[in-house]
């Protein structure tokens, strides 16, 4: 396949051709599939056309897998990030959102602060991924704080701690202020899980502050409702 320059006219019908065609083969051949077995621009950019494709037609299965063959190939391509990132939006608009959240709690390890990801790439791309996936985890812990809060369910409130915690351990320098209201709906998720000791944990760092706010008032109201 062609190289990495933006694809010609021909170059550009050629790949339409391929996506095509790859469309209807199981995406597990991919990774034998020459351009990409040997790590070639064109077989990044089959990759992420053919991921395109089947995310737009709502084949959010096989995007997956797409993206995962993406990600052993081309593990420190700059766009390997923002492409897992969509991957969990695809899939929670997919309603998979049990293997949304198990990708999601993957990827701080994989591309946050620190991963070997990062370490390789020039500092404006890695920032950016770095705030773009401390947003993604706090958008989605609290999607699954709320669903916790509707439904009543144990498991909701674990993932939602689960996310939260990931959210933290991305996210550069000290908890802002704004991240006191978060701080507090990790304690309510930990203690809606059945980890009395972490959420018991969290309200005592909460009131310790002596925040003067409405999460502080909170915090203290719940701390004592939970120590009686």
């Amino acid at each position: 396949l062609f190289p990495c320059a933006d694809p010609s006219p021909f170059e550009q019908a050629v790949l339409s051709l391929s996506v095509r065609a790859w469309r209807e083969s199981p995406p597990e051949r991919l990774d034998s599939y020459p351009p990409v077995k040997a790590g070639t621009c064109g077989g990044k950019v089959l990759l992420t056309a053919l991921w395109e494709a089947e995310e737009m037609r709502g084949e959010a299965s096989r995007a997956a897998k797409v993206s995962d063959i993406a990600a052993r190939r081309f593990p420190s391509d700059e766009g390997a990030a923002a492409l897992e990132m969509k991957m969990v939006w695809a899939l929670l608009r997919a309603g998979q959102d049990r293997e949304a959240l198990a990708r999601a709690l993957t990827l701080r390890e994989k591309y946050g602060p620190g991963s070997a990801w990062a370490q390789s790439q020039p500092a404006p791309v890695r920032e950016k991924a770095a705030a773009e996936l401390a947003g993604m985890l706090r958008t989605l812990s609290e999607r699954k704080f709320d669903e916790g809060i509707r439904s009543g369910e144990r498991s909701a409130m674990s993932s939602a701690a689960a996310v939260m915690e990931e959210y933290f351990a991305a996210r550069s320098g000290e908890p802002s202020d704004e991240d006191g209201g978060l701080r507090l709906k990790w304690a309510i998720a930990l203690l809606g899980s059945g980890d009395r000791e972490g959420g018991v944990l969290l309200l005592e760092e909460l009131v310790g502050e002596q925040r003067g706010d409405v999460t502080g008032e909170r915090a203290a109201v719940l701390y004592a409702e939970t120590m009686i």
